[in-house]
């Protein structure tokens, strides 16, 4: 997670903690607790559906990559030996199998494999007494298929990530914007204690990101997600 979010996500948690431990029978900041309260609870749901939507991305990618490597390496290499074995009786079938050029596009490579196996299931008998293998046929419409889908998971990852990603961008500076609303509002409340106020500075305080630190990182676990703060229920002053 971008540190600068990470920050910014702390500072609404600490914060609501500082409103639970020091309740304030006052209007206008138990409506912005309760906002508040939202943008935390919105940001921290982000901050899992941003992790599981890379997760899933990352796994879609391997297994695509996997799959991609049997059907180039193995399957599609394995053929082309025994078309070329094949061939010495049998010149047509050089002509009727023509191996693509591979695409780095996962589009065009899924797309050639298909024509692949379609210009092999022609000379399905031919290929067999050749000695292609019982399985082959399955095993490289399974690899295909297992592309096709890790494909289309990798892309849904990828579409839950960013776009929880920006959500949680607005989320949280909503919630910082709340918070300076709020500081205003206590520091009125509390200007007679100093400890609290110290307190309050601890609380809301969002800290700084040096220059250039706060590149986009995953953590190999999902940040915690605290359980809602509880608002305020009346009183004033210092608990």
């Amino acid at each position: 997670m971008d540190a600068r979010l990470r920050n910014k996500i702390e500072a609404m948690g600490t914060t609501l903690q500082f409103a639970a431990d020091h309740p304030v029978d006052q209007p206008s900041i138990k409506t912005l607790l309760t906002r508040l309260q939202a943008l935390y609870d919105a940001s921290t749901a982000l901050v899992t559906q941003q992790y599981d939507g890379l997760t899933t991305e990352r796994a879609g990618k391997t297994i695509r990559r996997n799959a991609r490597r049997a059907i180039r390496t193995e399957l599609v290499k394995h053929l082309k030996r025994l078309v070329t074995l094949a061939s010495r009786d049998h010149p047509e079938l050089a002509a009727a199998f023509v191996p693509p050029q591979w695409s780095e596009s996962n589009t065009a490579f899924i797309a050639a494999a298909k024509g692949i196996l379609a210009a092999a299931v022609a000379q399905k008998d031919l290929l067999t007494a050749t000695g292609i293998g019982e399985t082959f046929f399955d095993d490289l419409s399974a690899q295909i298929t297992t592309f096709a889908s890790a494909e289309a998971s990798a892309e849904t990852g990828h579409s839950r990530h960013v776009g929880a990603r920006s959500a949680l961008r607005q989320a949280a500076q909503e919630g910082v914007f709340t918070i300076r609303a709020l500081d205003g509002l206590f520091r009125k409340e509390f200007k007679d204690d100093a400890e609290v106020l110290a307190r309050w500075d601890s609380a809301s305080h969002v800290r700084q990101v040096n220059r250039g630190a706060d590149g986009e990182t995953v953590d190999p676990t999902p940040a915690p997600v605290p359980g809602p703060v509880p608002l305020p229920a009346g009183g004033s002053g210092a608990a």
